[in-house]
């Protein structure tokens, strides 16, 4: 689980990494072409904490 959350929260050089990909290439192919940098930064902010929580959620039960 410790591993699992490093991914997620990019605590670690591998989880940071993991997370810019994961997130980054889902949140920016769809939205790179219609949103503007910036909102598009925001965008991600606010996405990102609901997937992980359902996530999360999802491996513990």
């Amino acid at each position: 689980m410790h591993l699992f959350r490093q991914l997620l929260l990019g605590e670690s050089p591998l989880g940071a990494q993991f997370q810019k990909d994961f997130f980054g290439f889902h949140v920016d192919h769809h939205l790179a072409r219609i949103v503007p940098q910036r909102e598009q930064k925001a965008k991600q902010l606010t996405v990102a904490p609901i997937l992980l929580h359902e996530h999360i959620r999802h491996i513990s039960f």
